[in-house]
């Protein structure tokens, strides 16, 4: 199931936006509104492990809409502490109703991007290597290095393997960097179509304290633009939290340019 909404993503959060192999139930509460017309004109979905909203949307940017799509959902939350949702910087009267429902601003996050991107120069010491996560035998692996090196990121929810199917894509390449036998790092990359252009998607960058300050995270970042420039993408772009300065220095030297920031809305239940 596809919910409505895929077609206006660039108005809320697209990072969950269901595909075909959707299911609302009771780890998905959903619920579309239908005005007097019977017409669609909004969609609520709440993923009860994260308690995120996979989407929050109506076409007509009315208080009561909203507050008739939370109001379904809310029953749901009893065992949650909060529930959260992020929201384009530029979406006023949307910010301005959800501060009406009580939510409240907890921190931004900004999207970067490359155009034309390039084939980039990549150096790793012959005792690193980058491999693809094997299906069915990896997952922990992945999962454990993320946990570890994301677990004081707010917002971050630990992540189990189960958690890999729905992240991954029919165009995802997940890896994980090595040292010998010991796995160090992690980066994901998603090939996708946006206006009719290939673009890359990089995110889950990461590397183990201790190893740090060798280069290890710029090639894996130049790694992942190399892939996405192979798949015939375009453009390169990830996310970041606007106060994870060493990271967007990072990001920034490598040619990444600041295209949009988006504000995470949190409730308290």
């Amino acid at each position: 199931m596809i919910l409505p909404g895929r077609k206006n993503a660039k108005e809320h959060d697209e990072s969950y936006l269901p595909d075909e192999n959707f299911t609302p139930g009771k780890e998905n509460p959903t619920y579309l509104l239908y005005n007097r017309s019977n017409e669609l004109t909004g969609v609520i979905s709440l993923m009860m492990d994260k308690g995120r909203f996979r989407i929050l949307h109506s076409t007509e940017a009315k208080y009561d809409n909203y507050k008739c799509l939370l109001d379904k959902i809310l029953p749901y939350t009893d065992a949650l502490k909060n529930i959260y949702l992020f929201i384009p910087e530029g979406k006023i009267t949307v910010r301005d109703i959800l501060k009406r429902l009580d939510f409240y601003e907890q921190r931004y996050s900004w999207y970067l991007e490359i155009d034309n991107i390039q084939l980039n120069k990549v150096e790793f010491h012959d005792i690193f290597n980058l491999k693809s996560v094997q299906e069915n035998k990896e997952e922990n692996i992945w999962c454990d290095i993320i946990n570890n090196n994301f677990k004081d990121h707010q917002g971050f929810s630990q992540l189990q393997s189960n958690d890999i199917k729905e992240m991954k894509g029919q165009n995802t390449e997940m890896l994980i960097l090595w040292r010998g036998r010991i796995p160090i790092g992690t980066i994901q990359i998603d090939i996708e179509v946006e206006d009719n252009i290939k673009v890359g998607f990089i995110s889950w960058l990461s590397i183990n304290k201790q190893y740090r300050g060798m280069g290890l995270g710029r090639n894996l970042l130049r790694s992942a633009i190399n892939l996405s420039y192979n798949n015939m993408a375009k453009k390169v772009g990830l996310v970041v939290h606007s106060t994870n300065e060493n990271a967007i220095q990072l990001y920034q030297s490598e040619g990444f340019k600041k295209v949009e920031a988006f504000i995470c809305y949190n409730k308290k239940i």
